[in-house]
């Protein structure tokens, strides 16, 4: 069983794209509270 061409390319853009994205999202996060409440910025429907 081989790994196709497309399936290769989209685990690569999932193991380049989460640390990216953790990146870019890092600056919103700057305590605990941040992490764990979003901040307390989501509205009441997404809880």
């Amino acid at each position: 069983m081989t790994i196709g061409g497309i399936d290769l390319f989209i685990v690569i853009a999932y193991l380049v794209g989460i640390p990216i994205f953790g990146i870019y999202f890092k600056k919103y996060v700057k305590t605990e509270e941040d992490y764990f409440l979003a901040g307390r910025m989501l509205p009441w429907w997404v809880i």
